[in-house]
């Protein structure tokens, strides 16, 4: 018998304990967070570099390429580039009629459409996809986007019928199943996705286990398949393994420099609601709120901001509660005349523990209040200049109207000497020039309120340029102010400021001539009101 038990506390030792297991899993998790600057700037330097051969590119086809490789890249990262990157692939698309690519464009658009809440857009853009051109990779693509949609509108939408949205979800992850070799990581986690529509649990966690010993932890699958297996394992009320999957999905979704990702904040829901960690719960939150802010995914902020007031009130109760210990026991020592002086010190520590906590905290609130701001701020100026654009594009497109009227009339009566007239009549005026230059300073100096006097520190005071009582810029600050809004073409200024190729080439060459340092002019032009 005591051969018997020897051996069971042996076994028992050798064995670690499920809570040794997790507090190694997390001291993983925290090392990974520590490298997550490293990881982005790793996916930056990628980006920076297909961004120099984009500048480079000298065909509308090496442009069309490099765009698209750019918007994929910054897909996960950072919404706001990634559709500014699919919009011009978009256009180039379109000029070279390319439906190939632009059903691949509309895709990726309805992403950054759904995260940023504009839900009918989204739909929209899958609805514009003609699914019959589609390559067996890209309707991969396309029902998978149709069924993150989904995801997104049943957590954020106008709620429809739960029953049919899951239906429609399970029939595009067949979809995906049928296109995808069923041995592949990827094929086994959308076979995963169909069996637990399907309510299959058991099915799904063999498929998301067999797929995820198929990925490594720096593809995307598989944090897609750990947060798929945690969810179930939550739901089933296994906790341990729960806790694991999620914290592998965390670490997955660094590796990966995934700014658009949940397991963060599930990680922190399951520590304040299943745990009580409320203090290591703050600081995952924070991390979470952090990633959101960065890819500007707004229904995740919001999502957030409600969660974060939570679960900084749990972790100021804990402290407050640590606190009441600590003075229950810092009374019963002096009661007792034992260790007066420690436990004065120890009180005294906590103290300052909890205001440097309420100050974080406060600067935290403060930061969320700013961004807040700065998304009210945004919403203006792109409701102003959309106007704008709009008024201006209305203005434009009557003329021309006239003008074809005019023109339909003047060759009906066989009036081709006062057609000639009346074409170069239409050309563009001193008095619409002068409007257009209005338009143009006065929405860029609201962007750029401080480019005048930046532009002119560049340059030697005797050579600074002042515009004139009756402009806002004058034709060597616009020109610069189009390259500061990365406009570097020559032709393209050109065209634009209605000036010849040879003013605009003299104006640039003269004013770098006069710069305070020639060789780097042009990095710093374009550093001109980065932080506005």
């Amino acid at each position: 018998m005591k051969n018997i038990l020897a051996i069971v506390l042996v076994v028992l030792c050798a064995l670690p304990t499920s809570a040794e297991a997790l507090t190694a899993k997390y001291d993983q998790l925290d090392a990974e967070l520590a490298k997550r600057d490293m990881y982005v700037n790793a996916k930056l330097n990628r980006i920076d570099s297909l961004r120099s051969l984009f500048y480079a590119a000298t065909t509308p086809e090496r442009e069309l390429e490099l765009s698209m490789l750019i918007s994929e890249q910054y897909l996960l990262l950072r919404a706001d580039s990634a559709m500014a990157y699919s919009q011009f692939a978009e256009k180039i698309a379109e000029e070279l009629g390319r439906k190939d690519v632009l059903n691949a464009i509309y895709i990726r658009q309805s992403m950054a459409f759904a995260t940023s809440g504009f839900f009918e857009e989204a739909e929209n853009k899958l609805k514009s996809v003609d699914t019959a051109a589609l390559t067996e990779a890209t309707k991969v693509k396309y029902y998978e986007h149709y069924v993150q949609f989904y995801n997104w509108l049943m957590a954020f939408g106008t709620m429809r019928d739960v029953d049919q949205t899951r239906a429609a979800m399970k029939a595009c992850a067949d979809s995906i199943v049928a296109l995808l070799p069923a041995d592949s990581g990827i094929g086994l986690y959308w076979q995963g996705e169909v069996s637990k529509f399907q309510g299959n649990y058991e099915a799904a966690e063999k498929a998301y286990r067999a797929a995820l010993s198929k990925l490594g932890m720096d593809e995307r699958y598989y944090a897609s398949a750990s947060c798929a297996l945690a969810l179930i394992y939550l739901e089933q009320k296994r906790y341990d393994e729960c806790e694991e999957w999620f914290i592998n999905s965390a670490i997955s979704d660094q590796k990966c420099a995934i700014k658009e990702n949940y397991s963060l904040q599930a990680i922190s829901d399951f520590l304040v609601n299943v745990r009580g960690e409320e203090e290591r719960a703050n600081t995952y939150i924070s991390y979470a709120l952090a990633d959101a802010i960065y890819y500007n995914n707004r229904l995740r902020l919001t999502e957030i901001a409600k969660k974060f007031p939570d679960v900084a009130f749990r972790y100021q109760e804990t402290e407050r509660q640590a606190l009441r210990r600590m003075t229950m026991i810092t009374f019963i020592i002096i009661l007792l005349v034992v260790g007066l002086l420690a436990a004065i010190w120890l009180t005294y520590k906590q103290t300052q523990r909890l205001r440097k906590s309420q100050k974080t905290l406060h600067l935290m609130y403060q930061e969320l209040t700013d961004v807040n701001k700065q998304l009210k701020t945004t919403n203006s100026k792109r409701e102003k200049y959309a106007s704008l654009f709009i008024e201006l594009s209305a203005s434009y497109m009557d003329k021309y109207a006239n003008l074809i009227k005019t023109i339909e009339r003047k060759i009906k009566v066989k009036q081709t000497d006062d057609l000639l007239v009346t074409l170069h009549a239409n050309r563009i005026s001193d008095a619409d020039a002068k409007e257009f230059y209005f338009n143009f300073d006065s929405a860029f100096l609201e962007l750029y309120p401080t480019f005048v006097s930046e532009f002119n520190n560049l340059l030697q005071p005797e050579y600074r340029i002042v515009p004139k009582k009756d402009e806002k810029l004058s034709g060597e600050l616009r020109i610069f102010a189009l390259i500061r809004l990365g406009i570097n073409d020559t032709q393209q200024l050109s065209t634009l400021l209605f000036y010849s190729t040879r003013t605009i080439y003299n104006y640039r060459s003269v004013t770098k001539q006069h710069a305070l340092s020639p060789n780097d002019f042009d990095d710093q032009v374009m550093k001109i009101c980065a932080y506005t």
